[in-house]
């Protein structure tokens, strides 16, 4: 059967894109320069399908300054570039009026200056427009060509430096081989004959009969003392056990034997005050002279004198009815009950004077307060330590006005009753009110108020209830 093939013309190619194309058509027109498309592909990939890494070629051309790039494969090396962008084109010191292009470098006569947009002819008229421009960067600051002659010169300072300490340590190598095995300047001796007296002194050490004598003895030789006594010891320890046999006579006294081993303690005992004895006698003379010195100034007669002193003295430490020390502390205690009420000493009076119109109830249960020690006190007295008191501890506040006091120049006409360091003690006055000072000028007048401390709380300060009156003198 006849097979009809359509011609490559006849066959169409449906783009989503681009809708019907021919296929013919669509192939050639992917073909450039004569090239096939595969060809135009091995460009860019190499035969596993990876980009070819050296398809791109980059240079600077070094007469127009000028970022060139070609892609492909090219036996002449001067085939195919193409420009980019030009880059750092050294274009001298700066004319007035010259047109500029991107990345041309120039100087002003210290430093250098990039392009960053073309500058068009007579767009920049002076220096310093040209400065201050936006279309230029300041890249390098300063003489560039006198900072490297600088360096240069650093690094000729250096060189001669280097090439001093290198002869510097020359000098102490030779110097230090000389002390090692040579003949040092100062005419001591080297290491290396050092050396040799110390083998010469070792090796006369070891030749040495009494060295090798006290060696024998240490390493227990035939010879050796330590070897020729130990028959000795082992006969004292066989007398020891009382097993000698033969006609040894010392067996027959075993018994005097044990007798003095049942007194060693005693024979230890005297022979560990022989030392004791020894010191005893050292001081000899100084106890002939304190002996010579109580009897001669008959310090025993008086210390025989002052007998019953001391007998007295002991009376009184051993507290006994008769003792002055007993009697005083019985006394003491009587007088102490006397002026203590809860814990309270009576009569005495509290006056702070570092903290003027505070009152501690735990230090007293009397307190002064006289405005002509403190003229411009606030007129706040703070009670302390109020929930420490025992129940219904009575307290008595004497206030003196005196010349001093003048309400009208400051000075506050009425008192405040507060808990010290912010304590909330609840006060309780007759009828609610509060007592007050007389508001006449420079009177001289005594307010007392007296009161008592109920509910006294050491743990719940708010508990704690002070009530009090006031008496005008």
């Amino acid at each position: 059967m006849a097979i009809t093939r359509p011609t490559a013309d006849q066959l169409s190619f449906r783009s989503s894109v681009n809708g019907v194309q021919n296929l013919d058509d669509y192939r050639e027109a992917a073909e450039r320069g004569g090239r096939r498309l595969g060809d135009l592909l091995s460009d860019l990939f190499d035969n596993t399908g990876q980009f070819a890494n050296d398809a791109f070629q980059f240079r600077v051309n070094s007469v127009t300054r000028q970022l060139q790039v070609r892609v492909g494969t090219f036996t002449d090396p001067e085939d195919s570039w193409a420009d980019l962008a030009g880059i750092f084109r050294p274009q001298g010191l700066y004319i007035n009026n010259a047109p500029y292009s991107t990345m041309d470098v120039v100087g002003d006569g210290t430093d250098l200056w990039l392009v960053t947009s073309d500058i068009a002819i007579n767009e920049i008229a002076n220096l310093a427009d040209f400065q201050s421009s936006s279309k230029t960067f300041k890249i390098l600051i300063g003489d560039a060509q006198g900072a490297a002659a600088s360096y240069v010169t650093q690094a000729e300072d250096a060189r001669d430096l280097a090439n001093t300490y290198q002869g510097q340590a020359l000098a102490y190598r030779n110097e230090a081989q000389s002390y090692a095995s040579g003949s040092p300047a100062d005419g001591s001796s080297s290491a290396l004959i050092l050396r040799n007296e110390a083998q010469n002194a070792r090796d006369g050490i070891l030749n040495n009969s009494a060295f090798n004598a006290v060696a024998n003895d240490l390493n227990l030789g035939a010879s050796s003392n330590i070897v020729q006594i130990q028959p000795y010891l082992d006969e004292l320890d066989t007398l020891i056990n009382g097993q000698i046999t033969g006609s040894n006579p010392v067996r027959y006294n075993i018994d005097d034997v044990n007798s003095v081993a049942a007194n060693m303690q005693n024979i230890t005992t005297v022979v560990g005050l022989d030392a004791r004895m020894a010191d005893i006698v050292a001081f000899e003379p100084q106890i002939t002279a304190v002996g010579n010195d109580l009897v001669g100034n008959n310090y025993v007669t008086a210390v025989a004198g002052v007998s019953q002193e001391i007998v007295t003295i002991a009376t009184d430490l051993d507290l006994g009815a008769s003792s002055v020390i007993r009697q005083f502390a019985s006394g003491l205690s009587t007088t102490i009950d006397d002026l203590t009420i809860n814990g309270v000493a009576r009569g005495s009076v509290f006056y702070d004077n570092l903290n003027p119109g505070v009152f501690d109830l735990e230090e007293s249960n009397n307190f002064v307060f006289d405005y002509a020690e403190w003229p411009s006190h606030n007129g706040v007295i703070e009670f302390k330590n109020a929930h420490n008191c025992r129940e219904m501890q009575p307290f008595t506040i004497a206030i003196k006005q005196s010349a001093a006091y003048n309400p009208s120049s400051g000075t506050p006409a009425s008192l405040t009753f507060v808990g010290f360091g912010g304590a909330g003690y609840n006060f309780k006055y007759p009828n609610g009110v509060a007592p007050t000072l007389t508001t006449a000028n420079n009177n001289t007048d005594i307010i007392t108020i007296g009161g008592y401390v109920l509910s006294p709380d050491p743990v719940n300060q708010t508990a704690a209830i002070i009530i009090g009156h006031m008496v005008n003198v």
